[in-house]
């Protein structure tokens, strides 16, 4: 049976903001230490296992897990916000086959001038009878902003349990929303622009994408498209919290 069995149409986008449920992992990210090992080392504030950091390592070279505080309330709403559940890492079994699965979120930070560059990927990594195997390295795109704006993450993402959830789409000027229901744990990939919101689900291995082709509901293997990794996207205004006077 398909991971994603229906799409109707129904809701909204709050169902999908105030539905998700994220896993909680031990976290030590709040002093900017991050978690490190002799083994497979990997820039994160999470413990990765020994297996998986073994197999997305390479992948990860000179990018790390970004920080809680460089995600605004449009992709960490305050009502989530809680130090156990970040919008760089989920696990659940995404797969069905019992076994806890992996999705993180790494960036990369360059300046050029007095304008800096974040580049962002996506990796989900399913189980298999034999281990793991990398089911997702995804190029999101690259952000760029002025010295004058904080650094911000453009993208992150949440875990979706199973069962039904509500997304809007946006086609033409005009919003589609429709009722997505999976049959496991899902991911859902938050952004700032409402454009670039999308439901991630896996069938084995695979890991397929819902997204609205020509005002059509369609779905598609996640990481298909080569022009979304190649974007720069051009931020002219922060989301981020204003920091408070002392």
């Amino acid at each position: 049976m398909n991971a994603l069995k229906g799409l109707l149409i129904g809701c909204s986008l709050l169902s999908v903001i105030t539905g998700c449920t994220l896993v909680e992992v031990p976290y030590d990210g709040h002093d900017g230490t991050g978690y490190h090992s002799d083994d497979y080392e990997i820039d994160a504030y999470v413990e990765i296992p020994f297996a998986v950091r073994r197999l997305i390592r390479d992948r990860v070279d000179g990018y790390s897990m970004p920080p809680v505080s460089r995600y605004g309330v449009d992709i960490y709403p305050v009502e989530l916000r809680d130090p156990y559940n970040i919008p760089s890492y989920v696990s659940s079994d995404f797969n069905g086959d019992g076994i806890y699965d992996y999705a993180y979120m790494f960036s990369a930070v360059s300046w050029d001038g007095a304008d800096w560059y974040l580049d962002t990927k996506m990796i989900v990594v399913t189980s298999t009878r034999d281990g793991f195997e990398l089911s997702l390295d995804l190029d999101l795109g690259t952000v760029t902003g002025p010295a004058e704006l904080p650094v911000e993450e453009y993208w992150g993402i949440r875990l979706l349990e199973r069962g039904v959830h509500s997304v809007t789409d946006y086609y033409r000027g005009g919003a589609l929303e429709q009722t997505v229901e999976l049959e496991n744990d899902g991911i859902y990939l938050a952004s700032i622009d409402p454009d670039e919101r999308s439901v991630l689900y896996a069938e084995g291995n695979d890991v397929y994408e819902v997204v609205i082709d020509f005002g059509s509901v369609a779905k598609k293997k996640a990481g298909s498209s080569v022009a979304r990794g190649d974007r720069v996207i051009h931020l002219t205004k922060s989301t981020l919290p204003k920091p408070t006077a002392n």
